[in-house]
């Protein structure tokens, strides 16, 4: 059987850039493409299809222009890649080295991104440069379960770390961009899992990072860690041990056993139990007051506060899930607002603002 065998001797510094009629730089599944050396492989405007062999050697893939894809019947593993422009995968991918954000995004889809080198890392993700997108993709990495503790964002920089734990073994470290349907309503983009070989008696402390760009609308002084142990069906919320608003990031401890992890609201703020009124809600700090009711329209809001402060006015369906969030600044006094609410559908809601000790008020949406 013939094969070609494309052999990469360039020297670091210089670059192979191609493309074909497919807008891709492609690998025959009879070629086999050995990379020698440090060679740059500038990929401008064109994806990346491997349907052969690639030895990535200690090469760098420079990703940018036009959005791209890597695709092909054959995972691909690469050493180092800057994401300068929006990489979707379709297929599996495997990094030796680093993922170098820089400017653009990586869209994993439904697969998995595997960082494999002892030093293989993710770099720079920011709220503008980041694994994103659709799907139930994720990426991982195997690594000791204390390793990465005292870096910026754990193992790999996935964006979290074991920082105490009784026993020590291996690890995978998984993080997806997918939000999560909690009690509280739709977490941040972003969940974590963490599957050692040995997982009992850890009483474990974790950190978790997130991006400011995934909180969609959170309160990220309100964040709790909702902990799931089927894969994400059911969530139950933990007790918050320490957060950090500025490094973004929240911790949890006690944790025997390791699993599935998000950062939703705070649990248990639907009143379902009687803890509301239909129209005026007061505590010595502040009332709350919601008119009409019935409404249609236009909710107008009232608040007379004790103090000034910034808060978030919550809209929760009968099932408590918070379907919207509105940030709000409070003056001291009385403070009027009103929110259009002809797109949310009939029947009842419960409207509060996160201070404590505030009631909800029941509103009826015709």
């Amino acid at each position: 059987m013939n094969k070609n065998w494309i052999i990469a001797t360039l020297m670091a510094g210089l670059c192979l850039q191609a493309a074909s009629a497919q807008g891709s730089f492609q690998i025959g599944n009879q070629s086999h493409v050995v990379c020698t050396g440090s060679p740059a492989i500038v990929l401008q405007n064109v994806g990346f299809e491997n349907n052969g062999n690639f030895e990535a050697g200690e090469s760098a893939l420079y990703f940018s222009g036009a959005p791209a894809t890597i695709s092909g019947n054959t995972a691909s593993t690469f050493f180092d890649a800057y994401l300068g422009t929006a990489v979707a995968l379709k297929s599996d991918l495997y990094f030796e080295g680093a993922a170098m954000f820089d400017g653009g995004m990586l869209l994993p889809e439904d697969h998995t991104v595997f960082l494999e080198g002892s030093g293989s890392s993710f770099y720079f993700e920011n709220d503008n440069s980041r694994m994103t997108g659709s799907g139930g993709g994720y990426a991982a990495i195997r690594a000791k379960l204390l390793s990465g503790g005292s870096a910026d964002a754990g193992p790999g920089n996935l964006g979290v770390a074991v920082l105490q734990s009784e026993q020590e073994d291996y690890a995978e470290f998984r993080r997806g961009y997918a939000t999560a349907l909690t009690p509280a309503g739709n977490s941040i983009a972003r969940w974590y899992e963490i599957l050692p070989g040995y997982n009992q008696n850890l009483n474990a402390r974790l950190r978790f990072w997130y991006l400011d760009v995934e909180l969609g609308g959170l309160d990220e002084n309100e964040l709790v860690v909702w902990r799931s142990d089927d894969g994400g069906n059911s969530w139950s919320p933990l007790a918050t041990e320490d957060r950090n608003t500025e490094k973004n990031w929240v911790e949890i401890a006690q944790q025997d056993e390791l699993a599935r992890y998000t950062l939703a609201g705070p649990a248990g703020i639907l009143p379902l139990g009687g803890h509301f009124s239909d129209r005026l809600s007061s505590t010595p700090a502040m009332s709350l007051e919601v008119f009409p009711n019935p409404v249609s329209e236009v909710a107008n809001i009232r608040i007379d506060a004790g103090y000034p402060t910034s808060a978030t006015l919550r809209w929760q369906d009968a099932t408590g899930r918070i379907l919207r969030t509105t940030p709000i600044v409070l003056h001291k006094g009385r403070n009027d607002f009103s929110e259009p609410v002809h797109d949310l559908p009939a029947g009842v809601w419960f409207v509060s603002v996160n201070l404590p000790g505030a009631a909800a008020i029941r509103v009826i949406k015709e």
